[in-house]
C-alpha cells in the first residue's frame, strides 16, 4: 500500500470541501466544536470514513465513552470489517492518561497514518478543574498538549481533528455559548468550526480561518449516511 500522507482528505460537505479547496490539508489542524446533538462525532467519522476509503489510516482518541464504532459500521457499510484494523483506537478516561498519550503521539504515527482525531480534546481536562491555583496548572497543560498535536502535525505532515464542547457564557446579560478553553484551542487550530442545531432535523456550521479572513456558513443533517449538506 502506498503512503498516503499528503491526501486532502474530503469532509463530504461540497461546499466546506470547495471552501477548504478539495478538504482536510495535510499539516493543519482542525477544531469542531458545538452542543450535544450538532454532529461533531457524526461530522469527524465521516472524515475518518473518507479517509480509510482512500487507503488512509486513522488514530481515534476516545474520553466520552461513545459508542462510535457502532455508527463508524453503519457509515462504512459493507467495508467495515476491511477498513477497521485502518483505525486504532485509545479509550482514555483521566486526564493524565491524555498527557502519557499526547507526549508520545509522534511514536505512534506509523506509514499510512495520516490523520488524527480526539474526541473530545477537553472532556477529561473539565472534569479535573479544581481549585483556581489548580486549574493554572491545568490550563498550561492543555495549552502544551494541543501545542503538541499542532507540532506533530507539521512535523508528520499528518491531519489533526481535535472536537470540542461548548459552554454557557453571560458577557453584558447575553446568554452565549463558547468553546471550552476558547482561547487556547482556537490559538492553535488553523480553521475553527462551529456547528450548532436549528432545529431536531437542521444544523449550521460556520467555519472561520485563523486569521478571521475567510468564512463559511451552510446548512446540513444528519442522517444514517452521516453529515449531508442540505
Amino acid at each position: 500500500m502506498t503512503n498516503r500522507i499528503n491526501v486532502i482528505i474530503p469532509t463530504g460537505l461540497p461546499r466546506l470541501d470547495a471552501f477548504l479547496n478539495g478538504g482536510l490539508t495535510p499539516g493543519k489542524l482542525y477544531h469542531i466544536y458545538g452542543a450535544s446533538g450538532s454532529g461533531k462525532t457524526t461530522l469527524a467519522l465521516q472524515i475518518v470514513k473518507n479517509n480509510v476509503s482512500m487507503g488512509g489510516r486513522a488514530i481515534w482518541v476516545e474520553t466520552s465513552r461513545k459508542n462510535f464504532l457502532n455508527r463508524l459500521s453503519m457509515m462504512l457499510a459493507e467495508d467495515f470489517k476491511n477498513k477497521l484494523s485502518d483505525i486504532i483506537v485509545f479509550t482514555l478516561t483521566e486526564f493524565e492518561e491524555q498527557k502519557t498519550l499526547i507526549n508520545k503521539l509522534e511514536d505512534f504515527i506509523a506509514p499510512r497514518i495520516n490523520l488524527f482525531v480526539f474526541d473530545t480534546i477537553t472532556n477529561l481536562y473539565s472534569v479535573s478543574l479544581q481549585e483556581k491555583k489548580e486549574n493554572i496548572k491545568l490550563n498550561k497543560e492543555i495549552n502544551r498538549q494541543i501545542a503538541v498535536v499542532k507540532s506533530v502535525c507539521l512535523s508528520k505532515n499528518i491531519i489533526g481533528v481535535i472536537l470540542n464542547n461548548v459552554r454557557a457564557r453571560v458577557n453584558d446579560e447575553e446568554f452565549k455559548t463558547e468553546p471550552v478553553a476558547c482561547k487556547i484551542v482556537s490559538y492553535w487550530a488553523d480553521f475553527n468550526i462551529e456547528l450548532s442545531n436549528i432545529d431536531f432535523k437542521r444544523k449550521k456550521l460556520n467555519i472561520v480561518s485563523k486569521e478571521g479572513d475567510r468564512r463559511l456558513s451552510l446548512i446540513y443533517e444528519l442522517t444514517a449516511r452521516g453529515v449531508e449538506q442540505i
